[in-house]
């Protein structure tokens, strides 16, 4: 019969998190001294940086009070390992990291992998360029990783020459490369700030240092320091023209400092590096059409910089940070810079992204209240293209009830009759580039309507009868400003524009409590007329302006300007068509017409008219002055109705440039 002996029973005595051990050195000391005392470690398949530690079930008793020897061993012991010479520490770390089980290894081990990943370059594939003849100054990790332990090419037993064995560990590693200008010795001096422990480990020469990290090795080790100095030296000797070098510094520490490093050889026999090696340019786009391209190259010293754009650009600098005002779709593409030291250049590329700005516009479907309103966006993009950067990312709808919507031509359903005002907000270049445009959108109410007979509800056959029909009282035009005031009288909403027979005559910006009575501004200014040559006219034919023009009363104002004038003096109040009901505004339509300008122009734009701007004159009283400057508000062409408390008033002109009139009308 064969005997199979039964393995003893083993009890889980704690769960380990190493987590609040900071190296691996010390990590690795705790699992050894575990082990060392009988116990047994694996694994946590749940729980990261977390070991399971047990005894079998026939262990001493002194084994069961785990947390008692832990605390003994975090405590004191532990202690005693930090008092311990830093290579003996070195040698004994390498000798227990290979006694141990490669899982439970890489289970202390796994976030000092990741502190690796979230660094910028803490490995060699991301090793940053180094000029010898500039000085360096970094923030040195902390808790920023290892690069792993007692392997080639960092841990080099008895390489190079007349070193011990050099980096056992290397905690928050940096990694620069150089390239030689000049052949000869670098003494590559480096120092930390405040005085803490670092190290160092360099490789070369390579030839082509994009294949230079897969060739480290023991072999090309050309100088490294373990020593508990918190300075360095890297001595570099016979450095040939083109040979690249690669130089790891470890913050041993683990403890915040600055390190700087730089060249300290000079004079005869000394090395160079190559400076252009450290050209990076970049830029600040992605842009919109019409913003300022910022191009940037970082600064080496003495260095000279010419930059060239896309093709067809016609674009070239020899600034080191040029800029291109006002972009356009054609200077997008690849800049390059070359950057020139010593004779030697070198280039370095960025890629500029343009996007056009989206123009917003839609239509929408006038429609019984309980139907479906039907919203097309008829938007583009300026300057306009399809397709790529041209593609408009993002259409945002606001109904104005309070719901909202996406994509380019949504539904929706209003639960009362009315207006609503509905924005449309859209992008390009995934919402770098925005605009936005809000209308009002009619949905009819419905009619109540009640029939009434007069007389009989019974007849006879042949003969008749008289029906009534009474309607609520329903405004059938919601009229509102921005909608469209056609030559037939009639309104038509922005969003069913164009209308089939309809001509527009005006736009609405206002409309009384009563919805039954509004005023309409004239579709363009009527041309480039004078106010008049004559200044500060007062006189008693005057006495009614300033009532008129401080309140609404603008036709009667311009009646009265027309009356006391002649069209040779003041044109302007001559040109409105007073048999089409055309006049000039008065001071508070003015302010209510500036309140309305988005939904105005908007609808101007629709109809072909010429928009109204609001730029740096102003409507506004004046102590006892009430100045009204022209409907176009534009700081070249302020002419003003100027009345005085206490006096008449008269008509000035600001400047010698024509002014351009917007009249109004009453519907």
């Amino acid at each position: 019969m064969r005997v199979v002996a039964q393995q003893p029973r083993r009890i889980k005595v704690s769960e380990l998190n190493v987590s609040n051990i900071a190296t691996i050195e010390e990590r690795v000391f705790v699992l050894h001294s575990i082990l060392d005392k009988g116990y047994y470690c694996q694994k946590n398949a749940e729980l990261p940086n977390t070991i399971d530690v047990y005894i079998p079930g026939d262990a001493p008793d002194e084994l069961s009070d785990f947390d008692f020897f832990y605390d003994n061993l975090a405590s004191k012991q532990l202690n005693e390992f930090h008092n311990l010479d830093k290579n003996r520490r070195g040698e004994l770390f390498v000798q227990w990291r290979r006694e141990l089980d490669n899982e439970v290894y890489q289970t202390i081990y796994g976030d000092f992998t990741k502190g690796l990943r979230d660094g910028e370059n803490n490995n060699c594939g991301n090793a940053l360029p180094f000029c010898a003849s500039q000085s360096y100054n970094f923030a040195a990790g902390v808790n920023a990783g290892d690069l792993g332990t007692n392997i080639d090419p960092y841990y080099c037993p008895g390489s190079p020459p007349g070193q011990d064995n050099c980096l056992y560990t290397t905690p928050n590693p940096a990694f620069y490369y150089m390239r030689i200008q000049t052949p000869g010795e670098l003494d590559i001096y480096m120092y930390s700030n405040p005085s803490v422990d670092i190290d160092f480990d360099c490789w070369g020469p390579f030839s082509d240092i994009n294949l230079a990290c897969n060739q480290l090795s023991c072999s090309n080790l050309v100088d490294c320091s373990y020593s508990t100095a918190s300075t360095e030296h890297c001595h570099i000797y016979n450095a040939q023209v083109g040979e690249y070098y690669i130089l790891l510094i470890t913050n041993y520490s683990n403890q915040t400092c600055n390190i700087n490093f730089s060249n300290t050889t000079t004079g005869a026999g000394a090395a160079s590096t190559d400076c252009t090696i450290v050209t990076d340019c970049s830029n600040t786009g992605p842009y919109c059409v019409g913003e300022t391209i910022q191009l940037t190259i970082n600064s080496v010293l003495g260095a000279t910089y010419h930059w060239t754009g896309p093709s067809g650009s016609g674009f070239s600098s020899n600034l080191q940070n040029p800029t291109i005002s006002n972009c356009t779709m054609a200077d997008a593409g690849t800049y390059m810079c070359t950057v020139t030291v010593g004779g030697q250049s070198t280039f370095a590329t960025t890629q500029v992204e343009i996007y056009p700005n989206p123009v917003a516009n839609f239509t929408a479907t006038t429609v019984c209240q309980g139907q479906t309103t039907q919203f097309t966006s008829t938007s583009t993009t300026n300057p306009a293209g399809s397709g790529g950067v041209y593609d408009i990312t993002s259409y945002q709808w606001n109904f104005g009830d309070g719901q909202t919507g996406t994509g380019p031509n949504p539904s929706h359903t209003y639960a009362h009759g009315g207006d609503y005002q509905v924005t449309l907000s859209i992008s390009t270049g995934n919402g770098l580039c925005t605009d936005q445009i809000t209308m009002a959108v009619h949905v009819i109410p419905p009619l109540n309507v009640q029939i009434t007979v007069d007389g009989n509800t019974e007849i006879c056959d042949g003969e008749s009868v008289t029906l009534h029909a009474e309607f609520d009282s329903v405004n059938l035009h919601y009229v509102a400003p921005g909608d469209i005031l056609c030559t037939d009288g009639t309104i038509v909403k922005l969003s069913a524009w164009p209308v089939a027979g309809k001509t527009p005559k005006g736009i609405v910006f206002y409309v009384d409590n009563t919805d039954s009575h509004g005023w309409a501004v004239s579709l363009s200014s009527s041309g480039s007329l004078q106010w008049g040559t004559t200044t500060n006219a007062y006189g008693p034919t005057y006495s009614s302006w300033r009532d008129a023009i401080r309140d609404f009363a603008g036709s009667a104002n311009t009646q009265r300007i027309k009356v006391s004038t002649s069209s040779s003096s003041h044109p302007a109040a001559w040109n409105p068509i007073f048999s089409q009901g055309w006049y000039l505004p008065s001071i508070g339509q003015l302010n209510v017409l500036f309140g309305e300008l988005v939904a105005v122009n908007a609808s101007l734009n629709r109809v072909g008219g010429s928009q109204i701007t609001d730029s740096a004159s102003s409507t506004s009283t004046n102590g006892n002055n009430y100045l009204w400057s022209s409907t176009e508000k534009s700081a070249s062409s302020a002419y003003a109705l100027e009345v005085l408390d206490g006096q008449i008033g008269g008509i000035t002109k600001s400047n010698s440039t024509s002014g351009v009139v917007r009249a109004v009308i009453d519907f």
